[in-house]
Formats: C-alpha cells, sequence, structure tokens
C-alpha cells in the first residue's frame, strides 16, 4: 500500500517465518552484544498486505528494541477479525512516558546519546497508518519498551473463479 490509500496487495503472509528471517540478521548484527531474541507466535497468524510492508515496519521495531535492550526481546502477536497485533518488548531502559509519542516523529529520539537519525519509527508508524493501524509505546514486565504494532485492515479477498 502506498500513497493514494489503495492496496497494491491483499497477499496473505504468514508473520512467524517473516520475523525469523529478521530474528535470524539482527542475530548477526547483534552478535557482539549478545542479544537473546524469542518469539512466540502460531504458525495461523498471517499478515494481509504487502510482504514489503511488513519487513520494513518489524524490522525497524525491532532493531531498535535490540539497539536500547540489556540483552533479551521477546516478540509475540495475536489475531483477531480484522487486525493483527504484534508486541516487541525488551528489558532496557524503557522509552519515558514524556517521550513516548515524540519517537514516532521523523527526527526525534527518545535516548541522544546513542547513534540513529530518529527516522525508522516514523517510517514505521507512517506504513501502520496505511493500513488502518497504529504503534503504541508502553511498558514492558521486562523492564523496558513494549511496542504493539497494529496492522487493520487484515482481511484478504476472495480470488475469483
Amino acid at each position: 500500500m502506498r500513497g493514494s490509500g489503495v492496496l497494491l496487495s491483499r497477499e496473505l503472509h504468514p508473520v512467524a517465518p517473516l520475523l525469523d528471517n529478521l530474528i535470524s540478521a539482527l542475530n548477526k548484527v547483534y552478535q557482539r552484544k549478545g542479544v537473546n531474541i524469542s518469539m512466540d507466535i502460531s504458525p495461523e497468524i498471517s499478515f494481509v498486505g504487502e510482504q514489503n510492508d511488513f519487513v520494513e515496519v518489524m524490522g525497524n521495531v525491532l532493531d531498535n528494541a535490540c539497539k536500547y535492550c540489556l540483552e533479551f526481546v521477546e516478540i509475540s502477536a495475536r489475531q483477531t477479525d480484522d487486525h493483527l497485533h504484534i508486541f516487541v518488548e525488551d528489558d532496557g531502559p524503557g522509552i519515558p512516558h514524556s517521550k513516548r509519542s515524540l519517537v514516532f516523529d521523523r527526527g526525534q529520539r527518545a535516548d541522544t546519546l546513542r547513534p540513529g537519525q530518529g527516522v525508522g519509527l516514523a517510517v514505521a508508524r507512517e506504513i501502520t497508518e496505511q493500513y488502518a493501524g497504529q504503534i503504541i509505546a508502553s511498558d514492558s514486565l521486562l523492564g523496558g519498551a513494549r511496542m504493539e504494532v497494529v496492522f487493520g485492515r487484515q482481511h484478504p479477498t476472495q480470488k475469483e473463479e
């Protein structure tokens, strides 16, 4: 989905394999840090839309979790009739309440001491909004941040015969 608000694809993509690929890449990037990424997602959970949109959003959210965690990142998901909810939690410092809405603005970051441009979460938010979704930052039970990525419009089109 891009620009005009018209979906380019209504393809169904199982979420677990897409996240497995991202986790594999992030394990290489953060190998020295020793990040431990765990995922608990049912094989039936799927994303409807452009695969690249999903990978872009989740890549940005997971990269931030790995960057700011102390050691652990946990991923889980649930699906409702029209929404896909993916939860990414870490054991890092979290996001202060006063900065939670700012981290989704282009050029804004909660932590200015670490490298980054402050673009990733802004792009992720823009893409999720194209799917009538959102990203919600809150506190994780692990002690750090919890990002809830919500994709709406999760009905695949029926193929005509």
